[in-house]
C-alpha cells in the first residue's frame, strides 16, 4: 500500500496520478463506516495541495443508511473537496441518493466514471 492509499475495513481510498481522490465503497454502509471513511478521506487529501475532486464509486456498495449517505457531504462541508461525483447506483439508489444530497451544486451522480471525469474538467 502507498503513502497515497488507505483502507477502511474492504473499502479503498487513493489519490491517482491526476490528483483526483478515488473512494471505492465495498459492501453495506451504516453511519460508523462512512464517518471512518470519511475521516480516511479528510486525512489523504491532506497530501494534495489546494482544492481535490473525489470519485466516489458505489458499483460495489450494498445498501447505505440515509444518515450514511447525507455524510458524504461532509467531505465538501469539512474538506478540500471541490467537487464530489458518485458513479455506480441503480436507477432507484440513483434517484434514492440524489434527492437526499440535493441543494448541493458540488455534489453530483453519474452513470459511469467518464461521465464524472468530464464534470471535473468543467
Amino acid at each position: 500500500m502507498s503513502d497515497n492509499e488507505i483502507l477502511v475495513g474492504n473499502n479503498r481510498l487513493y489519490i491517482n496520478e491526476d490528483g483526483i481522490m478515488h473512494i471505492t465503497i465495498i459492501g453495506a454502509t451504516d453511519e460508523a463506516m462512512a464517518g471512518a471513511i470519511i475521516d480516511a478521506a479528510l486525512k489523504l487529501e491532506e497530501k494534495i495541495p489546494g482544492k481535490i475532486e473525489v470519485l466516489l464509486d458505489l458499483s460495489k456498495a450494498g445498501t447505505s443508511s440515509p444518515d450514511a449517505i447525507t455524510l458524504w457531504k461532509d467531505l465538501i462541508a469539512k474538506g478540500k473537496a471541490d467537487k464530489l461525483a458518485m458513479v455506480g447506483l441503480g436507477f432507484l439508489a440513483k434517484s434514492f441518493t440524489c434527492v437526499l444530497l440535493s441543494g448541493s451544486t458540488n455534489l453530483r451522480c453519474f452513470d459511469d466514471e467518464a461521465e464524472a471525469l468530464a464534470w471535473f474538467k468543467e
